[in-house]
């Protein structure tokens, strides 16, 4: 009896197992069913509302770029387009395996002025045919407005490169970077190449004014982009790439110091035209002095070094000092990127440093592109084919004047020929600061009152620092190719 009670148990179990799977399968065909159900009814509806979303970002884009729109609702689709630019470029940065901010100045002269005036009519005759049956009649004589000059995007402009000069003074060490050796390379790579500039400029028929800022947009060296080159090529512990780093950032203060003394420019050389520039000097040494000295002290007096995450107000405090340190080089005489850097550097030090780069990445992604974009909108490519000799020839200029300006100084301190040509080499791109330098040119005015740079001038200026900084990653690459397949380098 026992025996049959268990015999039948265990066939209901069985029954039950059985039915079970049955439901289970049945059940996934219901849901997979009720699934295809569901799809059905969103299927036409869905591609209705993708139509319809289509058809009004048409016609937003078509009032945006081609209607009249108040200058206050224009801006955000001019940021919006920037930001999508930026997109763009980091995935073309991906892509090309190039610095991110020379895609940003080739994005920014694809959507400049002067490509659409030379691109559009011929785009829009070809659009015509094609769009007209929707309403839309493109004009070959009007052009679309994508990013015009408003003060806003000069704002966002302005605290881009605040922010870019003040990142690049938080990745500075003070103490690797003022030594005697860094110090030398750093002056050979600013005398020789504003020598040589200003006095190829003279010798071009330029104004004394214009040949001052031709020597100035040669001094500079790129940190961002020479730093990001050697990180690529996982060269950072190498000695010549210290030795890089290091008087890549003196270079830097010194061709600031330089541009500071520009933005004052003399008519002529005499006593009394040139008797400001020994105060600016003796300025703006006293400024970078008391400015470390006094920024280092008030940081580890007001500024809590143990915060896990920077708080709301240590944040804007460290805003607050680095806009300060940017209205007093202003106010000093100087470029408020020089307080810009130099509060960066002050920040260097603290434990304080890495928080606040993660902090600045919201602002750097929202800012520098815009800054790096509008530069290159104010490049007139189309002027080129004009002035490609004089292009050429400032390149060579360019590249020349680093390699044995800053080569030599290496080589006499005791690094080895291989290293001293890479010291040389890799302190060639020019990047922001001489598009800054060549940007205040286009605003800053001579005796006369004119501008001290023309468009064709400043595209001049912009198109060497984008070739040398262009050059750089391929020609670091090739001369470690050949100095370890010669075996002749320390590299070390």
């Amino acid at each position: 009896m026992k025996k049959d009670i268990q015999n039948a148990v265990h066939r209901a179990h069985a029954h039950i197992r059985a039915a079970a799977g049955q439901a289970w399968k049945t059940g996934g065909q219901v849901g997979a069913g009720a699934r295809e159900v569901v799809k059905k009814p969103h299927t036409w509806p869905g591609y209705l509302i993708i139509l319809l979303g289509a058809l009004m970002l048409f016609g937003i884009v078509r009032t945006a770029f081609f209607g009249e729109v108040e200058s206050g609702q224009h801006i955000w689709i001019e940021i919006t387009l920037l930001l999508l630019i930026a997109v763009v470029a980091e995935r073309l940065v991906q892509q090309w395996q190039q610095p991110f901010v020379m895609v940003l100045l080739i994005l920014g002269v694809v959507i400049s002025p002067y490509t659409l005036q030379v691109v559009w009519p011929p785009l829009a005759q070809a659009l015509a045919p094609l769009v007209s049956p929707y309403g839309f009649h493109p004009d070959p004589s009007h052009m679309p407005n994508l990013v015009g000059e408003s003060e806003l995007i000069k704002t966002f402009a302005n605290l881009g490169v605040m922010v870019l000069l003040f990142r690049i003074g938080l990745h500075s060490k003070l103490e690797l970077v003022f030594n005697f050796k860094n110090l030398m390379v750093a002056l050979g790579g600013v005398v020789l190449p504003f020598a040589l500039g200003f006095f190829y400029a003279q010798g071009a028929g330029g104004s004394f004014a214009y040949s001052l800022f031709v020597g100035a947009a040669l001094t500079a060296t790129s940190v961002g982009i020479t730093a990001a080159v050697l990180e690529e090529l996982k060269l950072m512990d190498k000695a010549f790439a210290q030795t890089i780093l290091g008087a890549a950032v003196i270079d830097d203060i010194l061709a600031l110091l330089v541009l500071g003394l520009i933005e004052s420019v003399p008519s002529e050389v005499s006593a009394q035209a040139l008797a400001p520039f020994g105060q600016i000097v003796a300025v703006a040494v006293i400024f970078i002095l008391s400015g470390l000295a006094l920024g280092r002290w008030f940081m580890g007096r007001f500024f809590p070094a143990d915060e896990p995450e920077l708080s709301k107000r240590t944040l804007a405090g460290l805003l607050a000092m680095l806009f300060f340190y940017a209205f007093a080089a202003e106010s000093l005489g100087l470029s408020a990127i020089v307080g810009a850097f130099l509060a960066g550097l002050v920040v260097a030090a603290s434990p304080l440093a890495d928080k606040l780069n993660r902090a600045l990445f919201p602002l750097d992604v929202l800012f520098t592109p815009v800054f790096f974009i509008s530069l290159g909108m104010l490049v007139d490519v189309w002027a080129i084919p004009h002035i490609l000799l004089p292009v050429l020839m400032l390149t060579l200029i360019a590249i020349v004047a680093k390699v044995i300006g800053a080569g030599l100084p290496a080589r006499l301190f005791g690094m080895s020929g291989p290293d001293s040509l890479l010291v040389g080499f890799g302190m060639v791109p020019r990047g922001e600061i001489a598009l800054i330098i060549a940007l205040l040119g286009l605003s800053a005015m001579d005796a006369s009152g004119k501008a001290i740079l023309s468009a064709e001038q400043y595209t001049l200026i912009a198109s060497m620092a984008f070739l040398t900084t262009a050059i750089v990653p391929l020609g670091l690459k090739w001369l470690l190719q050949r100095l370890s397949m010669k075996g002749a380098g320390q590299l070390a």
